[in-house]
C-alpha cells in the first residue's frame, strides 16, 4: 500500500532496530502520552532482541509502520486479547508518528490500514485504546476514524509530579 514515497507495511524483526529509535525518540519528544519511560526503556536488558521478539506479527499481534523510502516515520500496535470472553477485542496502542512527518495524514493512514487488518481477523468486533486527555491532536484524529469515548480514567498516569487524566476510546467494527 503505498502512496507517493510513503509505504505501508506489517514491522518484522528485520525492522527492530528502526523501530526500537522512533519508539526511543517517542518516549523523549512525548513523555506524558506513553505508560513506559524512556528510562525504563533503555534499562530493558537486550533491548534490540526484545523488540524483535514484540516485532515478530503473530495472530494475536502486529505492528505496522510507515517507511519514507527506508526510514522508518510512524508506528502503531494493534494487540487481541487472548482470554476467551475478549477474544472479541483488540488494543490499538503505541501510535506515533515522527514530527517531522506529521500533518500529512499518515497516522490517520495508518490506523485505518490497522482497522481493515483488524476486520480481516476472524471475531474481532471492537478495536479500544486511551489516549492522554491532554492529547487533543490523537484525540481528533481517533473521532474521525469512528472511535467514541467511552469513559475516562482520572489520574490514569503521575509524570513528574502532574497527573494525567486518560479517555477510553472503542470503535465497533
Amino acid at each position: 500500500m503505498e502512496t507517493s514515497s510513503f509505504l505501508t507495511k506489517v514491522l518484522d524483526t528485520e525492522d527492530a532496530e528502526q523501530y526500537v529509535q522512533l519508539r526511543l525518540k517517542a518516549l523523549q519528544e512525548s513523555p506524558e502520552n506513553f505508560l513506559v519511560t524512556y528510562q525504563e526503556t533503555i534499562e530493558q536488558a537486550d533491548l534490540l532482541q526484545s523488540f524483535q521478539e514484540r516485532l515478530r506479527p503473530t495472530n494475536q499481534a502486529f505492528t505496522m509502520g510507515i517507511f519514507d523510502e527506508e526510514q522508518l516515520v510512524s508506528i502503531a500496535t494493534l494487540v487481541r486479547d487472548s482470554r476467551v470472553k475478549v477474544l472479541h477485542k483488540a488494543g490499538l496502542m503505541a501510535v506515533y508518528t515522527d514530527p517531522a512527518y506529521r500533518k500529512k495524514g499518515l497516522s490517520k493512514q495508518l490506523v485505518r490500514t490497522i482497522m481493515e487488518k483488524a476486520k480481516e481477523m476472524e471475531g474481532i468486533e471492537q478495536i479500544y485504546l486511551t489516549v492522554v486527555k491532554t492529547n487533543k491532536v490523537a484525540t481528533s484524529l481517533y473521532q474521525s476514524l469512528g472511535f467514541h469515548t467511552y469513559g475516562i480514567e482520572k489520574h490514569a498516569m503521575k509524570w513528574n509530579g502532574r497527573y494525567y487524566d486518560e479517555d477510553h476510546m472503542v470503535l465497533f467494527l
